[in-house]
């Protein structure tokens, strides 16, 4: 009895440390490859071997420290991958995270810093060039009309790509911020962070995880293509991207700590002042965060920590917060963002609503958008209740329903398939407070 209570005891520990949400496949998208050099430096360096050196050093830093995340890469020698194939690797692997690594490059040779991208509409001519520069690549590839139904290097082709609704942008937006902030930490020397910005690349397009490209800095800058090129330089960046990982790793699955702890010192005589960089203590938020430009997604769960302007100074995380009662009043979320319902509730549960006298308060979201509920009169037409939730950086989700229990919300779930929501999911609020997708699915 005794041995069972015991077995009991360690189960329920297990149980209660294992997320219903994890990282377990990541894969490394190292840019450009083969016949494709990418972009080339004034002194020759070229941007696929600088790409391939960090995504080799970033992924033996997660297989060393998280033994049970199975890593993937798109391409570990100096072939070339089509781009639909890089993406097509990621889908069939069902991949939980896709990191593209590529250099970025400008006529303009002193520009310098990393800017870290998500998919999505580009509101400056800066964005779209990096897009169709990276896009480029296709007029290498065989078979083009066959592996693309459109051509991503056009007008056209961008706007397609940016205005696709990504089910995963809060995700992207999340570990992307968290990217640049290590990599205007660590790299000190020549670096900064340009901030994380949405333009329409294909590789992202294409793929059906958290995505994001970074642009490591330029290689056209004579300064940072020294930089790049070295073990000190591309030391540094693997380890801010690592570090950036282990945040957003351990953010999403509360507080999951790295199996393993290194601590990286770059040294090299033609790189001055590098510091040592350590992986930080688990659970540790961003220091900061910069914001993208609007944005539209599918139902969307990972809280963005992006604020409103591109430059903001403010902090990655916000208080916790409340969601209102379906009324004119506003409340605090818990990004600090407002919820207002817009339409009145009734008590049929198979329509969207039901009595809610619990101390949990449970909703279906359909997805998040810039726009406004006017945006989207379908949603008013289909659903009977919908709470509109306002996000610091200008994003608003969309919520339909409210039921006393997760087995009334999974009613739901079909309507909002069938009706062009595929992404939908429940989200639970305790107390007004919201909770994480693992702690609403513990309601079952």
């Amino acid at each position: 009895m005794i041995l069972l209570f015991s077995a009991c005891v360690l189960l329920a520990k297990v149980s209660s440390a294992t997320p219903l949400f994890a990282v377990k496949t990541v894969v490394i998208d190292a840019g450009h490859g083969g016949k494709d050099p990418g972009a080339i430096g004034l002194n020759k360096t070229q941007e696929k071997d600088v790409a391939l050196a960090v995504a080799l050093d970033l992924g033996k830093r997660i297989k060393e420290t998280y033994p049970d995340v199975k890593v993937i890469y798109t391409r570990s020698t100096d072939v070339f991958i089509p781009l639909v194939e890089r993406a097509n690797i990621a889908n069939k692997s069902k991949a939980d995270l896709f990191i593209s690594i590529h250099c970025n490059s400008a006529t303009n040779r002193t520009a310098t810093g990393s800017s870290t991208y998500v998919l999505g509409l580009h509101k400056t001519e800066d964005n779209l060039e990096v897009a169709k520069r990276e896009n480029a690549v296709i007029e290498l590839e065989d078979n083009v009309d066959k592996n693309y139904d459109f051509n991503p290097n056009t007008p056209e082709g961008h706007i397609i790509m940016s205005m696709k609704q990504n089910a995963f942008l809060d995700q992207s937006i999340d570990i992307a911020a968290r990217i640049e902030t290590e990599l205007s930490g660590a790299t000190q020397n020549t670096h900064k962070s340009r901030g994380v910005k949405q333009a329409g690349f294909f590789v992202l397009y294409k793929t059906s995880m958290p995505s994001l490209l970074a642009e490591i800095g330029f290689i056209s800058n004579p300064t940072e293509e020294k930089y790049l090129a070295s073990k000190a330089g591309q030391n540094e960046i693997a380890t801010g991207i690592f570090n950036a990982f282990v945040s957003y790793k351990s953010a999403i699955e509360k507080g999951a700590k790295p199996i393993a702890s290194t601590e990286t010192v770059a040294k090299s005589d033609d790189i001055k002042d590098t510091a040592a960089s350590k992986i930080p203590e688990a659970n540790t938020p961003p220091k900061k965060a910069k914001n993208i430009d609007d944005a539209e997604t599918k139902a969307t769960e990972s809280k963005p920590i992006v604020t409103k302007e591109e430059v903001a100074k403010s902090k990655a995380n916000t208080s916790n917060g409340t969601i209102t009662k379906p009324t004119e009043v506003k409340a605090a979320t818990s990004n600090g963002s407002n919820v207002k319902s817009q339409t009145k509730q009734t008590n049929s549960t198979s329509n969207g609503t039901s009595n809610v006298q619990s101390e949990y308060v449970f909703f279906v979201q359909l997805l998040a958008s810039a726009k406004p509920l006017s945006a989207y009169p379908k949603l008013k037409e289909v659903f009977v209740n919908i709470e509109v939730e306002k996000l610091p950086n200008g994003v608003n989700r969309f919520m339909a329903g409210k039921f006393s229990s997760y087995k009334d919300a999974e009613k739901l779930l079909p309507k909002a398939v069938a009706n062009g929501y595929p992404d939908a999911f429940i989200i639970a609020y305790k107390k007004g407070v919201r909770l994480n997708v693992n702690e609403t699915k513990a309601l079952k």
